[in-house]
């Protein structure tokens, strides 16, 4: 078992006998006092959500997490639906395991997702290609000095201000 200061974003552990998905990740050294990691979790079975302290030296019990390439379909008041390209299976997340991503999602963007316990658990954006992510604004340093009319609103939105 690894210890606590193994922890990393997007991990399962094992937390008072529930599978939780590491969603931060904080290694504290307060003054004279020992070192001591604190993360938030999100339980996988409630969804809810919990601020946790451990020694760094505590054992933590990791959860197998599964990995599987879907594709996003569309996004209605249900939630965001996603493809299996293998089974043509039709998987649909809520919006709080979306996460940041859902400002990033485009028809037929191929993501995975984390599968832990059988249940979905989170989508993993770290692992796009730079060939799938939406094309972004590529400003050059110092740009908002040299052209005081452009403004960043929102990701990959520019919007003109005269």
């Amino acid at each position: 078992m690894p210890a606590a200061n193994d922890l990393r974003r997007g991990m399962a552990i094992k937390y008072n006998g529930n599978a939780a998905i590491v969603l931060e990740v904080h290694h504290r050294t307060p003054g004279n006092l020992r070192a001591f990691v604190q993360a938030i979790i999100r339980y996988i079975n409630t969804g809810k959500s919990a601020d946790v302290r451990f020694g760094s030296t505590d054992k933590v019990e990791l959860v197998e997490i599964e990995r599987k390439q879907l594709e996003f379909s569309y996004k209605d008041r249900d939630g965001y639906h996603f493809m299996d390209p293998e089974t043509y299976d039709t998987i649909t997340l809520q919006e709080n395991l979306i996460g940041d991503a859902k400002d990033y999602l485009v028809e037929n963007l191929s993501v995975q997702v984390l599968y832990a316990e059988g249940k979905p658990v989170q989508l993993d954006a770290r692992n796009w290609q730079d060939n799938q992510r939406p094309a972004l604004h590529q400003g050059r340093r110092n740009d908002q000095d040299r052209h005081p009319h452009r403004r960043l609103h929102g990701p990959g939105v520019i919007a003109i201000v005269r």
